[in-house]
Formats: structure tokens, sequence, C-alpha cells
């Protein structure tokens, strides 16, 4: 017999937060998600993607490495350190092509 979905699986649209200090990388990250099936939530600064995050985690956080106020690694490292948001998934994104 095939399982139906309850009306909460059905309405829950993926909410993805993309992270970022540059508003064209913001633009250009949330256009390449346009066409899928996704809410996108933008946070200009680590701070403000905890605030996110701890008011309505998202499903997945695309999160810049080079920030001001707190940078894209010590953010993932705070995320990964509580319990409530260790299984969220973060992808980083970087300009960066080298590191020393």
């Amino acid at each position: 017999m095939k399982r139906t979905k309850t009306e909460n699986e059905r309405e829950k649209t993926p909410i993805v937060l993309v992270v970022d200090d540059n508003q064209q990388n913001l633009e250009l990250l949330q256009a390449y998600l346009e066409d899928l099936d996704c809410q996108t939530v933008p946070a200009r600064d680590g701070l403000a993607a905890l605030e996110i995050i701890a008011k309505d985690p998202p499903d997945l956080i695309l999160l810049d490495v080079m920030m001001p106020k707190m940078s894209g690694f010590e953010v993932c490292k705070r995320i990964k350190n509580d319990p409530k948001t260790s299984d969220i998934p973060v992808i980083m994104v970087t300009a960066l092509n080298e590191f020393d």
C-alpha cells in the first residue's frame, strides 16, 4: 500500500540560507536556486546568519568563507557545535583559490 504524505510533509518547502557579505554574490546564488523548489533566505554576515538559524533553522546553508564580523569557518563551527543545528548541511562558498 502506498503511503500518502501528511499535510505538513506536502507543504514544507525546503529553506536554504544563503550567507554572503557581497550583495552581488547573494543575488547570484539566489538566482541559481530560483528554479529549485525551495525558499531562499539571505544573510549579509555571520552574526545575522546565526540569528536566523536560531529562530528558524534552514534545511541547507550556503556559507561564504570570508566575511566581516565573523568568518564562515567560525559560523560553521558554531552551527556544528550546537546539538540543535549540528545536522544542518553546510556548503562553504568562496572565491578563494588558494590557502597559505
